[in-house]
């Protein structure tokens, strides 16, 4: 089973030739049927394992841990607190749940001397049964590049809190360290209290100040790593402990009790949607910050259409912000995804079959006069010369072709020009009306 640390942008490489994927064109052969996509005009929320919540306790030389079953429904079980590891060596820090697989759950520890470890917990003995060290650290007195006081995870990037600034790594596995570590400007002096990933919209990361305020922050990736703006949610949220298992749920540790909040960072009014206590004997620390897999709950709806137009993946399979990532080369866009996940039409056309660098791919001629092709997929849905219409299942997400780990590239030309899909995929997630073609840019999107 692929885990999310095997699918992180970072890892994701595709060929180049002639200013865009390497692919061939194939004929009008192969038998397989267009099948369109399902409506529906409600989203959901579904949790589909258990919320693994853990702390860093002990002065940092243990690891506890507490369960919570359907986090989204009326009545979630929550299991009590138990040891489930001894951190052996330097004292921890942070610690943050980054991936969940089949059997194990990866935990990051950051400890006092820098170092960077990856621990699995078992989830069915209930305890870490290994650990592994990613990037050695130096001493209490001079550190190692990975001595962070707050750790975070959206599943797919980890974000550290040290000496007042914000550092995104992409890139991470359970075998090696980062390769990709940056600084975010524009959040000097950042000292969360606590700090959770996978905020949900177009935010990335929340936290909460020494005053309780609770703040949802959006960083680009556009031009170098940044803050690109803020909101606040709420006031007077003075507990460390606070963690979210995704789809706009945050789980709070308040006094003896846990209290579920549902967050909608986006609404115009009501931010905070829904408050329940889950239990009133939950007795964690509240000084201590609590993590958990941020995306063990998700929310799934049917791609949005805008004026004919549609996104390519369900719109829960990614956040908002993922849609305005630059590529690593040229204009286009690389969502990473699992294996298997569908893939829609962007926009109605006639298709064509593609291969080359691409893999399977598929390209339609779309009735705006644009060229939108899909690479990489594991399956095709649509035969060579159909009709489709937007919003329409294409394909199956997949690894195939020139690709280091599972992604959809989505490209998309006038003409012989490449054009940046992100402005044109933004409007369509927001339902606003979608720019024309020629008015997309054909750079900016990359570095």
């Amino acid at each position: 089973m692929r885990t999310r640390h095997q699918i992180t942008g970072a890892a994701i490489v595709a060929a180049s030739a002639l200013g865009g994927v390497g692919l061939t064109l194939a004929g009008p052969s192969g038998t397989a049927d267009a099948t369109p996509a399902v409506s529906s005009t409600a989203a959901s929320t579904s949790c589909t394992t258990a919320s693994r919540v853990f702390q860093l306790r002990g002065g940092g030389t243990q690891i506890w841990a507490a369960s919570i079953s359907k986090a989204n429904s009326t009545k979630p079980s929550v299991y009590g607190w138990q040891k489930v590891y001894t951190v052996t060596g330097a004292k921890g820090l942070s610690i943050a749940a980054h991936s969940e697989g089949k059997e194990s759950i990866q935990i990051l520890l950051s400890d006092q001397t820098g170092a960077l470890r990856s621990l699995a917990y078992n989830k069915k003995d209930g305890k870490v049964t290994s650990a592994r060290t990613l990037a050695k650290g130096g001493t209490t007195t001079k550190p190692g590049a990975y001595r962070f006081t707050s750790l975070t995870s959206d599943g797919t990037r980890v974000w550290g809190a040290g000496s007042g600034r914000l550092t995104v790594m992409t890139g991470i596995s359970t075998t090696k360290a980062p390769t990709g570590r940056s600084t975010v400007a524009g959040l000097k002096g950042f000292y969360p209290a606590a700090f959770w990933a996978n905020a949900g919209g177009s935010y990335e990361i929340a936290w909460t100040d020494s005053k309780g305020n609770v703040r949802y922050g959006n960083i680009s990736a556009t031009k170098g790593w940044h803050l690109a703006n803020t909101t606040t949610v709420a006031k007077g949220w003075t507990s460390d402990a606070i963690t979210t298992p995704g789809a706009g749920i945050v789980l709070r540790s308040s006094g003896d009790n846990l209290v579920r909040h549902h967050v909608n960072p986006s609404a115009k009014t009501g931010k905070v949607t829904r408050t329940t206590t889950l239990t009133k004997t939950f007795k964690a620390p509240n000084t201590i910050p609590m993590t958990t897999v941020p995306d063990t709950c998700k929310t799934t709806a049917p791609p949005q259409s805008s004026s004919g137009y549609s996104l390519p993946l369900d719109k829960g399979a990614q956040p908002r912000s993922e849609y305005d990532d630059p590529h690593h080369d040229y204009p286009s866009l690389d969502l990473a995804v699992p294996t298997g996940t569908s893939v829609k039409a962007i926009r109605g056309g006639r298709v064509t079959h593609v291969g080359g660098g691409c893999g399977n791919g598929v390209q339609i001629s779309a009735d705006d006069g644009g060229s939108y092709v899909y690479c990489h997929l594991s399956t095709r849905s649509v035969a060579p010369g159909a009709t489709v219409k937007a919003g329409q299942l294409i394909g199956k997400s997949g690894n195939t072709g020139h690709s280091t780990g599972p992604h959809l590239h989505v490209q998309l030309k006038t003409g012989s020009t490449l054009r940046c899909p992100q402005p044109l995929l933004l409007a369509v997630y927001d339902g606003k009306t979608a720019p024309s073609l020629n008015s997309l840019p054909t750079s900016g999107c990359s570095y």
